[in-house]
């Protein structure tokens, strides 16, 4: 029954916040403030669904990262850190191909130039096409992880899928799964892309990601 502010209530914009209790509140050692704050988002929502299906990679298997911004670049991350897949980013920027590159991708292609299958497809763009697409190269009992919330649906049922493959949704994280990422982002055992904005910006802000100009997560100073 989760209200959060910003999301499924107003607030997100606010200077300050009232912190229900304690427990939610974790300590952030020498890490930046501005720095730290897409961790409990952009951070943890990747690590979980790495988590929940990293059992099913076997060394050397491919796991697809569809969109490679914010959430995608950090997946790239933890599947490196939690497993000995071969991780294949795909996305349409070459910017960000680039970028995941950089961040330890075994392989970054564009969709329409992907080939073969993968073991698991972590999507995080959640399209219909992005669904029909990583249905259509999900391996038999493999798992398709749908993590982007475009909106999209496929048909499901015996002969409309591969046989036996998982599809599920994965969303936020727990406590103990932020636990985890300041941890390994404390160790600097991963990388991510900010941009200060001041509050006042925020229009400005959100014109962006509408637009995709953005390379990791735009932070709002007030």
């Amino acid at each position: 029954e989760a209200r959060e502010p910003g999301w499924a209530r107003q607030g997100g914009y606010a200077e300050y916040v009232v912190v229900p209790s304690a427990r939610y509140l974790l300590p952030l050692g020498e890490l930046d403030p501005i720095r730290a704050a897409p961790l409990a988002d952009a951070g943890v929502t990747p690590y979980r669904a790495v988590r929940r299906f990293r059992h099913m990679l076997r060394d050397g298997d491919r796991a697809v990262v569809i969109g490679v911004g914010g959430l995608g670049q950090f997946a790239v991350q933890f599947l490196k850190l939690l497993t000995n897949a071969c991780v294949v980013a795909l996305d349409r920027s070459a910017d960000k191909l680039t970028r995941a590159i950089s961040l330890g991708a075994d392989e970054a292609t564009s969709i329409l130039d992907f080939k073969g299958s993968a073991r698991i497809v972590f999507d995080f763009v959640g399209s219909e096409d992005m669904l029909r697409f990583g249905s259509g190269i999900v391996e038999r009992g493999g798992a398709v992880v749908q993590v982007g919330e475009a909106g999209g649906q496929i048909p499901f049922g015996l002969g409309t899928v591969p046989h036996e493959a998982i599809f599920t949704t994965s969303i936020w994280g727990s406590i103990d799964d932020l636990k985890a990422v300041l941890e390994y982002a404390g160790a600097r055992m991963i990388l991510w892309d900010i941009e200060c904005l001041s509050l006042d910006d925020v229009n400005d802000a959100l014109d962006r990601v509408r637009r995709g100009d953005v390379r990791g997560r735009l932070v709002l100073c007030p």
